[in-house]
């Protein structure tokens, strides 16, 4: 299971609660839990582990990406103690004869080990807050703007001692993105800025929006024409970025997609 937020679905923010209550009925049903967070893990959602989103903690958890902070390939798979000795032995009849293509290799590690100093160096990384019990407001919880009601949440219930990452998207620019007639809503959450668009936008392509789509497209280009890496998928437009990122090169980011959009909004580009 992919915690809270969907990547490669579309970047469908999935509610906690019913998260937390999949594992849990597992749980009691003797079932192992296995998430995927290859996208989600490694304080992209906020929190170094998405499973702290949920309050629960996995089995088995598979790792990448920002494991390394995307400069070399590189993944891990995660196990509780009671996991990994079920493929304790001697012979090959005991192993997981499985692995991925790239783990354990001396430049991916040695690079993978820096970056996990610099995400939890707080000399390093100021976007850190410590939580424990405090305002969980202060952290970046997801923040859903647009298509439905507002939903804002702090990363789950309180813990002795937890860092995670500050708010790091500006809400208030996030609104007004979501306010745009051409804008099905926002996602915002940890290091993720993820825009829905109708589907009309820029032809679209039909079919309801979804994969198919071709909504984002232009957006997409027209952004690097300002220097600005964005992706589609679909009608969906995101951007993404570091957990040392500076909140006020979000702030600029998200202002450049706020001034892109109401030129679609307002119909003024001929490229339209």
């Amino acid at each position: 299971m992919e915690c809270v937020l969907h990547g490669a679905g579309g970047m469908d923010l999935i509610d906690p609660t019913f998260q937390r209550a999949t594992i849990q009925a597992c749980r009691a049903r003797g079932l192992p839990v296995v998430l995927d967070e290859v996208f989600a893990g490694i304080w992209r959602l906020g929190a170094e582990g998405a499973w702290e989103l949920l309050g629960e903690k996995p089995d088995v958890s598979c790792y990448a990406k920002l494991f390394t902070g995307g400069l070399t390939p590189l993944a891990a798979t995660a196990t509780t103690e009671e996991v990994f000795d079920a493929f304790r032995g001697p012979t090959k009849q005991n192993a997981l004869l499985h692995g991925h293509s790239y783990t354990a290799y001396p430049i991916g590690c040695a690079v993978a080990a820096e970056a996990q100093r610099m995400y939890r160096d707080p000399l390093i990384n100021d976007n850190l807050v410590e939580m424990g019990g405090g305002d969980a407001r202060a952290a970046s919880g997801p923040l859903r703007v647009g298509g439905g009601p507002l939903r804002v949440g702090g990363p789950g219930p309180p813990r002795l001692r937890r860092d995670f990452l500050t708010l790091l998207w500006d809400e208030h620019a996030a609104r007004a993105i979501s306010a745009l007639p051409c804008v099905k809503g926002v996602t915002v959450i940890g290091c993720v800025l993820a825009i829905e668009l109708e589907d009309s936008v820029g032809g679209g392509g039909g079919g309801g929006g979804g994969y198919s789509s071709t909504a984002a497209r232009d957006v997409v280009l027209r952004l690097r024409a300002r220097s600005i890496q964005a992706r589609p998928l679909g009608n969906v437009l995101y951007l993404m970025c570091a957990p040392t990122t500076d909140p006020a090169r979000c702030y600029d980011l998200i202002r450049e997609v706020w001034t892109e959009l109401s030129i679609v909004a307002a119909g003024d580009d001929d490229d339209w």
